[in-house]
């Protein structure tokens, strides 16, 4: 039986409400598909947020058994088509799972069609830029930062080395800062993401469950014609 996984970040939020939609909309369409989501840097057993869980109760969808898993390569391998909630995630993906490449994609960009090349190539270099440059910092503090790691999680770091620890993360933050905010532009330019609605009210929630609806509808829908 052919499977699509949704992905996002913790997958208490738009990864696990995607699923639930996904199930529900391919059971009312005959579709024989197996639905599944995780997370990238998911806390396994972690149960969806109230909010999620909510949204989708008043979309007539139970939410409030869902725990998060994270992703793997068994559920990469058993895929058909993973469908991921903002770039960055496809790319980790692709990164770290090679051979996903060909069934991976936004969940925007398999509905609405790939991004432009320009701002993909320009997108991917950014990418590669904020990569090197924190390798490049880890290497020139590494003595440093392996000493006030170790402190730390030997309970043992003092207020002094707290606040050094802090000088480092801002110095990185400054320096990684142009390029950051203009991967942000690029991406939200391309509009490719779902917005993360973790930590938002309610009606944010909701708005995003909406979005997840509409464009899903349209995923199932090609989905299923790519398999006939």
């Amino acid at each position: 039986m052919p499977g699509i996984l949704f992905v996002c970040t913790g997958n208490t939020c738009r990864s696990s409400m995607a699923a639930a939609i996904a199930a529900k909309l391919a059971k009312e369409r005959g579709l024989d598909v197996t639905i599944s989501s995780a997370g990238l840097a998911a806390r396994e057993g972690d149960p969806a947020t109230p909010e999620a869980v909510q949204a989708l109760a008043e979309m007539g969808l139970d939410l409030s058994s869902h725990r998060a898993r994270q992703l793997t390569a068994a559920t990469v391998r058993d895929a058909d088509l993973i469908l991921t909630m903002t770039a960055e995630h496809r790319e980790r993906i692709l990164r770290d799972y090679p051979e996903a490449r060909g069934k991976t994609y936004t969940l925007k960009e398999y509905v609405q069609g790939p991004e432009d090349p320009a701002m993909a190539r320009r997108r991917l270099k950014l990418a590669g830029e904020i990569a090197a440059r924190e390798q490049e910092f880890a290497a020139a503090h590494r003595q440093e930062l392996e000493e006030l790691s170790r402190e730390a999680g030997d309970g043992a770091l003092s207020q002094e080395k707290k606040t050094r620890w802090q000088q480092l993360e801002a110095e990185l933050t400054i320096s990684l800062k142009p390029l950051l905010e203009e991967l942000a532009r690029i991406q939200a330019g391309a509009g490719r993401d779902i917005a993360d609605p973790f930590g938002q009210p309610l009606e944010v929630y909701r708005a995003t469950a909406r979005e997840l609806e509409r464009l899903i509808g349209q995923a199932l829908r090609k989905f299923s014609q790519e398999k006939k």
